[in-house]
């Protein structure tokens, strides 16, 4: 089970990429359109998913989270915003990313 790929395409290639890189093609059923329905058929066993370590803290019980080792290459993420507008806390963002180089790469 993986979230649905229309809702977010980026996890959903890299993690059938991963499992090909593995040797295999996962078989996947059920592709729900929120993270925490996913949790929440996974609590009533009606599957397994690979999920991002940060959705963990939806849902504590019923659900067993265990560490993929090796560690999947990290999903790249940049910023956007609208180009003509001011935003306060666009920019203190913004400045928090580019002062902290390991934390956040910027191209």
């Amino acid at each position: 089970m993986l979230l649905d790929r229309s809702v977010a395409v980026g996890l959903y290639d890299h993690v059938i990429s991963a499992c090909g890189m593995a040797g295999f093609s996962p078989s996947v059923i059920h592709s729900p359109d929120l993270m925490a329905t996913v949790l929440t058929m996974v609590a009533a066993e009606q599957g397994v998913s690979v999920i991002p370590e940060g959705v963990k803290h939806l849902r504590r019980r019923q659900v067993a989270y265990v560490p993929i080792s090796p560690s999947l290459d990290p999903i790249p993420f940049v910023m956007c915003w609208r180009t003509k507008s001011d935003s306060p806390p666009r920019d203190a963002f913004l400045q928090l990313v580019r002062e902290d180089p390991l934390l956040f790469q910027m191209i």
